[in-house]
């Protein structure tokens, strides 16, 4: 309609679609998505609410079960691994509450996924590299900008040509949406995203910052009530819900920035110790959006989905030992739907960052020991030509 999808001023009488259920207008609008991933609903946005719901329906779920399989694929050897994660992914994640209200919700987090998932699934494979690794992350970048620490990563774990890839993709579909919508669609984008982060802190910051309320959105649009969702539980897990003060944001940028250096520092240690397994680098650089996304005011949890390419490559690399098996079923457990509360949410996340952290500790630390196997008969003093 040639209208500017962050600064729609709605009111009665104009159509429903332009609304957003229960929104009081003037106010920041919850349209906190990048341009190039408003690009993606424009082919469906002629038609009915509910028939585009079915739309997205099927590619979600055709995307979630083709990330699965790229995971799958990815494995070199060992179909007891292969076994093991097709478990997990489809008991913790199709099993899950946050994936089935992902699905209803319409999101866009599992193409996301997917989109990293196949570059983790070639970067896996060192006998070859193909020549388009990187694009998908850059893509990726251009839909969701929290992706953006793949970049520097990349680089300093001496994937270069991939980071400059990714860097040069999510710069051109920048550019090709700016040429098409224009540079203040982008500036408004911006503006946007950061009323709202005021917003989710501060109940008051609409009424500063926009004046007496003019009108509300009702929660039936299109035939559909809004207001009713499937049963989930956010857990408020971010450094905004936390504190839920003004400060929280700048806090929260700040925190960004730290934990973007310290990654690239820690992912550089990483790559120049050989003994250190690829997965190991992988597995940290797949968890590093992650720790991005908890540096933003809000995240709702069905973006947990990003956990998918972290469990393949935790399972890879974690020991064979009894504290590891048992602490990894604990946390798996606390991603099955009937299980999941508002505590729940808050011990998966913090039960699975815990667990990497110790993988990885393990992976930098025993240099003689790869995944429990038992080292060389040569180490122990035994000659080569008898254990022949």
């Amino acid at each position: 309609m040639g209208l500017d999808p962050y600064t729609i001023d709605w009111r009665p009488g104009m159509p429903l679609e332009l609304a957003d259920f229960h929104q009081r207008y003037p106010g920041v609008s919850r349209v906190t998505v990048t341009p190039p991933t408003l690009f993606a609903y424009v082919p469906f946005a002629q038609l009915s609410h509910r028939t585009q719901q079915l739309i997205w329906w099927t590619l979600q779920w055709a995307a979630l079960a083709g990330t699965i399989l790229i995971l799958l694929r990815s494995f070199e050897a060992g179909m007891e691994l292969r076994k093991m994660f097709l478990l997990t992914a489809v008991v913790c994640f199709v099993g899950s509450w946050f994936w089935r209200l992902h699905v209803e919700r319409g999101q866009y987090y599992i193409f996301v996924t997917m989109l990293i998932c196949l570059d983790l699934a070639a970067l896996r494979n060192m006998k070859e590299r193909a020549p388009w690794v990187g694009i998908p992350i850059g893509i990726a970048i251009a839909l969701r900008p929290t992706s953006a620490v793949l970049a520097p990563l990349l680089w300093f774990m001496d994937e270069r040509d991939a980071a400059k890839r990714a860097v040069l993709t999510a710069t051109a579909i920048v550019i090709c949406s700016a040429l098409i919508v224009g540079v203040p669609v982008w500036k408004h984008f911006f503006e946007t995203v950061s009323s709202a982060a005021f917003a989710e802190v501060d109940r008051n910051f609409e009424a500063a910052h926009f004046g007496p309320v003019t009108a509300v959105a009702p929660a039936l649009l299109e035939g559909l009530d809004f207001s009713k969702e499937l049963p989930h539980y956010s857990g408020g897990s971010t450094i905004g819900a936390l504190f839920k003060q003004q400060w929280a944001v700048t806090l929260s940028g700040l925190v960004a920035i730290i934990a973007t250096l310290l990654a690239m520092t820690i992912i550089r240690g990483m790559s120049r110790r050989k003994y250190v397994r690829r997965d190991a680098i992988l597995l940290f650089l797949s968890m590093m959006p992650i720790v991005m996304d908890f540096t933003r005011p809000m995240r709702n949890t069905y973006a947990d989905v990003d956990f998918l390419p972290v469990v393949a490559l935790m399972l890879s690399v974690m020991p064979r030992r009894i504290f590891f098996k048992a602490s990894a079923c604990v946390t798996f457990l606390f991603f099955i739907g009937p299980l999941e509360s508002k505590w729940t949410v808050h011990l998966r996340h913090l039960l699975l960052v815990l667990l990497v952290g110790a993988v990885l500790l393990y992976a930098v630390m025993r240099k003689d020991e790869q995944l429990d196997r038992p080292p060389p008969l040569e180490a122990k003093g035994v000659p080569a030509a008898k254990h022949s």
